[in-house]
């Protein structure tokens, strides 16, 4: 009678021990339903809005700086009061070098008679270079006003006004702010089994985007050789005279 007693003791626990494991099961299996969908939601919604925003950063840093760079080169305040620094620099040089001839020379010259010679070009050259130190750049401010903006916003305030026509260098061309409708990806629906067998419906992105991104990136490790010399200059810009 021990014996049997003990039996059915371990059959009743066996049997309760089932019941807790099919409830654990179902249970589990109820939450994995809504597990996976909202992964797949997420990877839908999300994974497309991080693709752009990893384009959009790489195109601010590659480009957007140098197009930032350009941007402020086209201020006429900028070209102005580098002109001068080139311009009262060139005359302090003239002005040292005649003082040089006069001193060293054998040659009896009064140097302040000499038209060429300008006594206060030190202190000129001094005062441009400070003026030139002081200049406001307004796309500073600007961006910093933008800093908690879209990536979209940052993009187009720093495009080029003068090299946005389609005649514009191929090298302009390719600084040009990537449009949204690259950087969104689609993504569609492939079936998958888990490892437990139960099939599951996972997000596949397509090619493109990845390749896009490579290529985006690719392109900002090439050197500048096409870029001509004058990379501050735009040919629709004024010539400031000193």
């Amino acid at each position: 009678e021990q014996v049997s007693g003990e039996e059915k003791l371990k059959a009743a626990f066996e049997e309760f021990k089932q019941y807790e494991d099919n409830r654990v099961e179902q249970r589990c299996a109820k939450m994995d339903a809504p597990l996976d969908a909202l992964s797949i939601d997420f990877d839908e919604e999300l994974y497309p809005h991080m693709l752009t925003a990893i384009a959009g950063c790489r195109w601010m840093i590659g480009r957007g700086l140098r197009l930032a760079v350009m941007k402020c080169g086209e201020s006429i305040k900028l070209r102005q009061a580098f002109a001068d620094v080139v311009s009262v620099g060139i005359t302090k040089g003239m002005s040292e070098g005649l003082k040089h001839i006069v001193e060293h020379g054998q040659a009896n010259l009064d140097l302040e008679a000499i038209e060429a010679y300008d006594p206060e070009a030190e202190a000129k050259y001094i005062a441009a270079l400070q003026a030139l130190k002081n200049l406001k750049y307004p796309l500073v401010d600007q961006l910093e006003g933008l800093k908690d903006a879209p990536m979209d916003m940052i993009m187009a305030s720093v495009h080029l006004e003068s090299d946005t026509r389609d005649d514009a260098p191929q090298w302009v061309r390719e600084l040009r702010p990537i449009s949204r409708s690259l950087c969104t990806r689609r993504v569609s629906s492939a079936h998958h089994a888990r490892s437990d067998g139960v099939p599951v419906s996972v997000p596949t992105v397509v090619p493109q985007g990845l390749a896009i991104l490579l290529a985006d990136a690719a392109t900002q490790t090439e050197t500048s050789d096409e870029a001509p010399p004058q990379l501050l200059r735009s040919s629709s810009l004024p010539a400031v005279h000193s």
